[in-house]
């Protein structure tokens, strides 16, 4: 412990002092910053033996075994880079940031990842060929909190600096990417699996066909549910059941059809996790968060997306016009039964993909209700969440987490029948419905036929 104390506070008076002497020379107060740590750290006092009396850090692993501080500050500095951001900022310059950042990050690990497997044909006894192909996704990413110091430090505003914001955390998010691809691709490497077709083609086919047919599916299902309601003006409760029971059986029928009605299952490679470095190691959270597959990422930036549409744009606000009053959007010289077919359309191949979500992400094989009345229970969710965006996401990680402790307590060893477990996630439906009810009744015209004659 007292060499704990030593290290740190050695660490911040040696920063403290450093800063100064970068001021007098009109250098960064991060630049100093960076020396020091360089002087404390095992390759300059490390190595002068100083670090038995707790001068510097003796070794890597000394450095790692303050990891808990570096996730800490890690958090601080992405809440800090998320409150400069403004969705004002982000309307005007976000195409732009999008294509420098991810521009840089892929120039970057390509030109690196050059270097490195150069160097490594010519020296193969200096770097293999996995650390090669590792470093060069390493390469691309930015420091966001030199970036921040800096800004603040100077106390910059303006175009550029909220461009180099946007830019400085859209290319870790992609440098997060490449990284993950290139470290598996230097594990099979490592473990003499060095058939791309076998490593990274043959999975990625088969993961983006199901999406892609989950989502088609999806697609074709509700444009029977689109043209029974809008066009024809059928009730949309009626048909809505029709649908939640015609397509599992669809379904049910299309794999025995294709597959055979054998016993065995056919099983699909599941997509794999993708933990965030350093996110993924904060206690409780960071499993939860920050270990999961694309797909949950893509839901929560969808989540994001449909936000700002919807209370942002002109075509987000077109289709609320439409949901509200359909006949007042037709004044403003909107085609509301386009727009209709088009909202059912994506919302039909967004539920397939969730449906495809189950065999690629979930199980890894396709069985009779598969779905187990998710659909009912996305329902409720979105009458939880009062029919916003954040609100549908906290609905979802709720009915997730009932969904997850009736698992648990399933294999608890309680001696209670497992089917009163499987009830929880319902009865907090119903309680819910229960509760809140219709309140909040979401748009105006929602469930009523639009006929073009009553305008």
């Amino acid at each position: 412990m007292e060499q704990l104390l030593i290290c740190m506070s050695l660490s911040l008076i040696a920063g403290l002092l450093a800063s100064r002497a970068a001021k007098a020379v009109r250098l960064p107060a991060v630049t100093s910053y960076l020396v020091a740590g360089l002087l404390l750290g095992p390759f300059f006092l490390g190595r002068l033996g100083l670090s038995g009396w707790g001068f510097g850090f003796g070794s890597l692993a000394q450095v790692e075994s303050y990891g808990i501080i570096t996730q800490v500050a890690l958090g601080f500095i992405a809440f800090v880079i998320g409150n400069e951001f403004r969705l004002s900022a982000l309307e005007k310059m976000g195409r732009q940031a999008v294509t420098v950042g991810i521009l840089q990050a892929v120039i970057t690990t390509v030109l690196v990842d050059i270097a490195l497997v150069a160097l490594h044909f010519a020296r193969p006894d200096v770097i293999s060929m996995a650390s090669a192909i590792t470093l060069g996704a390493i390469a691309s990413a930015t420091a966001p909190a030199a970036t921040l110091m800096v800004v603040k430090q100077y106390k910059a505003s303006g175009p550029l600096t909220r461009l180099l914001l946007m830019v400085v955390a859209i290319d870790d998010a992609v440098g997060l990417v490449l990284f993950s691809a290139s470290f598996g691709i230097a594990n099979a490497l490592e473990q003499g699996r060095i058939d791309p077709i076998s490593i990274l083609l043959e999975p990625l086919v088969e993961i983006v066909l199901s999406l892609g047919l989950g989502a088609l599916a999806g697609l074709l299902v509700n444009m029977i549910y689109a043209f029974s309601t809008v066009t024809l003006c059928a009730d949309h409760t009626v048909y809505g059941m029709a649908i939640n029971i015609f397509a599992p059986a669809l379904a049910s029928f299309i794999y025995r059809v294709y597959f055979g009605t054998g016993s065995d299952l056919k099983q699909i490679v599941t997509m794999p996790s993708v933990a965030i470095p350093g996110l993924k190691d904060i206690p409780v959270i960071g499993p939860l968060l920050f270990d999961q597959s694309p797909m949950v990422y893509l839901a929560i930036l969808l989540v994001v997306f449909t936000s700002v549409f919807f209370n942002r744009t002109r075509a987000g606000l077109s289709y609320k016009a439409v949901g509200e009053h359909p006949q007042a959007a037709a004044t403003l010289g909107i085609n509301v039964i386009g727009v209709k077919y088009i909202a059912c359309a994506i919302c039909g191949a967004l539920a397939g993909m969730g449906g495809a979500y189950l065999t690629t992400c979930y199980s890894s094989t396709y069985t009779d209700g598969i779905v187990a009345g998710r659909g009912f229970i996305a329902l409720a969710a979105v009458i939880f969440g009062r029919w916003s965006a954040g609100g549908v996401l906290l609905a979802c990680l709720f009915f997730g987490f009932c969904d997850a402790l009736q698992i648990r307590l399933q294999v608890s060893g309680i001696g209670i029948p497992y089917q009163f477990f499987q009830m929880i996630p319902y009865i907090a439906t119903v309680v819910v419905l229960a509760g809140i009810g219709m309140k909040k009744a979401g748009p105006k015209s929602s469930g009523k036929p639009y006929l073009k004659e009553e305008r």
